[in-house]
């Protein structure tokens, strides 16, 4: 037995078809406002949603359960449309929907973000096809739906009428499936419809009414042509002889580029050469050419390469060696240039190579090892036993679900942290927060900082300087495990301590 989904979709293709092949009887094989080409459309829409009952847009988290949205809800929206061709386009669109909970005053926001290609009959009255996919999203109280995104697939029929060559409207009729939950396994079974009914504005750039005379096809019409035998460009429909851009009815100068209102060539620059003559008319010179001298310092490095032109040099930057820190080592190879320093690089002797210079190294022949444990300090060593204790992931510390209050129980392993941290003051630790996958990545992404916040806050309030601790949220971007199972997304959730220099 079919199901009633695939009658009420089988209805709701007819009903579209049978407005498409009536509208599709009104258009003319010589419409004045056939589309030739490529062309824009902008557009704004107002209409309804009818949600289907058995969705999966809600946040599958604890407390919160699958409820039904009402059955007719407002659709607003704003589209873009590209055709690079008369009859084929692809539009975005984006769309919001104010609901509530169907029985309730509960309030949430649907969303719609979504992009198609479409297929239409390029005239004044233009029906089309779209077939394309979106996001479709939900925003709520944490007690109601709590926020969701699941993708969706829709198809939809209609038609444009444009009252003149720019301004038209548009009736869309469209079903739109999306993941629903069987509520008896709550595990996601298949795809539920929803129904949009559509009336907007659209805007298109590109269409014509048909060409008014043009005798010179200079693309001006006659009317307004001022030339209209001979071919130009705008805004006179004359030609611009010198390619200055006057316009030969108004240049009182057709044969000579000038810059002057009149098409006269005037002097830019003031030195007395008319900028017909001027090889540099942005820059006053007093050569015949009108440019200045090339080499007013006479040192041999010629106009812009000399970046010193009133001092003589013999740098091929015209500009004599410059040494900042006074070491001997002009700047130009000078490596460390504010800092006084040795050959060849210029830098301060660095025997060992570790990146502390010997001046501040007690280990000027052995490395440090960078670890983040006391690693200003040149020497090589490792991380005390009771500090890696306290680096990594940090069994034991535990928040309540879905939120970041610290359970109790977690307080123990946070106090002793709290005794090394003390014991090494010149430690610096990044406290990490990671969640699971369920939920929404924005939502997990706030949680894991409110996290990493609360644990920060505990070690302050314990007597911490709290410029010895930096709190990052990593939300679900960073798993140890897979989240398809329960122990993996339990091993996820986790805070880590990581040494920073």
């Amino acid at each position: 037995m079919r199901s009633p989904l695939i009658y009420r979709t089988l209805a709701f293709a007819a009903a579209l078809t049978t407005v498409s092949a009536s509208t599709t009887a009104f258009a003319q094989d010589n419409d004045p406002y056939r589309v030739d080409g490529a062309h824009l459309e902008l557009g704004a829409f107002i209409g309804v949603l009818h949600a289907g009952r058995p969705h999966a847009l809600f946040e599958r988290t604890a407390g919160i359960t699958q409820q039904p949205y009402d059955e007719v809800t407002l659709d607003l929206g704003a589209r873009a449309a590209v055709f690079p061709v008369s009859w084929f386009g692809i539009e975005a669109e984006g769309a919001v929907m104010p609901t509530s909970l169907r029985g309730t005053e509960t309030d949430a926001l649907l969303y719609r973000l979504g992009g198609h290609a479409m297929l239409q009959v390029p005239e004044r009255f233009a029906p089309f096809l779209l077939v394309g996919g979106a996001a479709l999203g939900v925003e709520s109280d944490e007690n109601a739906q709590g926020s969701d995104t699941d993708a969706a697939f829709y198809w939809g029929i209609g038609a444009k009428y444009f009252v003149n060559e720019t301004v038209g409207v548009r009736f869309d009729g469209r079903q739109m499936f999306s993941p629903k939950i069987d509520r008896t396994t709550n595990q996601e079974s298949g795809n539920t419809a929803h129904y949009e009914f559509l009336f907007g504005l659209a805007f298109a750039f590109g269409r014509h009414a048909g060409a008014p005379p043009d005798r010179d096809e200079d693309g001006i019409a006659d009317a307004v042509d001022a030339c209209p035998d001979q071919k130009g460009g705008a805004p006179s429909g004359c030609p611009d002889t010198d390619g200055d851009g006057v316009t030969d009815d108004k240049d009182e100068c057709p044969s000579i580029a000038g810059k002057l209102p009149n098409g006269c060539p005037g002097d830019t620059d003031g030195d007395g050469v008319t900028d017909d003559k001027d090889e540099c008319i942005d820059v006053k010179g007093t050569l015949p050419n009108g440019c200045p001298d090339p080499d007013p310092d006479k040192d041999g490095v010629l106009g812009d390469a000399d970046k010193c032109p009133t001092v003589a040099s013999s740098e091929p930057d015209g500009c004599p060696a410059q040494d900042r820190d006074k070491d001997g080592i002009v700047d130009d190879v000078d490596q460390c240039p504010d800092v006084a320093g040795v050959a060849p690089d210029g830098c301060p002797p660095d025997a060992d190579k570790d990146g502390v210079i010997d001046e501040n190294d007690k280990c000027v022949n052995d490395p440090e090892t960078p670890n983040g444990y006391q690693d200003a300090d040149g020497c090589p060593d490792e991380v005390p036993v009771e500090v890696k204790k306290f680096t990594g992931s940090i069994k034991g510390i535990n928040f309540r679900t879905g939120r970041s209050t610290i359970q109790a129980s977690s307080f123990a392993v946070l106090d002793e942290a709290v005794t090394v941290l003390k014991e090494y003051p010149d430690l610096k630790v990044e406290i990490g927060g990671h969640t699971d996958s369920s939920g929404s990545a924005k939502t997990n992404q706030r949680l894991s900082q409110k996290r990493a916040d609360a644990v920060k806050a505990y070690f302050v309030g314990k007597g911490i300087d709290e410029s010895r601790l930096s709190a990052v949220g990593y939300g679900e971007a960073e798993p140890r495990a897979t989240n398809r199972t329960r122990a993996g997304r339990a091993e996820n959730r986790r805070i880590e301590f990581k040494l920073v220099n």
